[in-house]
């Protein structure tokens, strides 16, 4: 998965985030992105991928930099 993610980050792919699954008590977030290595036969657009999920307590500016922080740095 973060091997197709970073590929396709590197062709220009653009990240998506969204925090919209509230699981009991807790909150899991969801990225997502276009796979360039697989493409639609309707559309022939890439086919739109789960990226890296996130299961955390809070909304707070700290959690999702942390997150986001420690994602970025498995993509380098």
């Amino acid at each position: 998965q973060m091997i197709s993610l970073r590929s396709s980050i590197k062709n220009g792919c653009i990240i998506g985030i969204d925090r919209t699954f509230n699981v009991g008590a807790c909150y899991l977030t969801v990225t997502t992105f276009r796979n360039r290595n697989i493409i639609k036969n309707e559309s022939n657009e890439p086919q739109i991928m789960l990226g890296p999920m996130y299961l955390h307590w809070d909304g707070t500016y700290h959690t999702y930099q942390r997150f986001l922080s420690h994602s970025i740095g498995k993509l380098l």
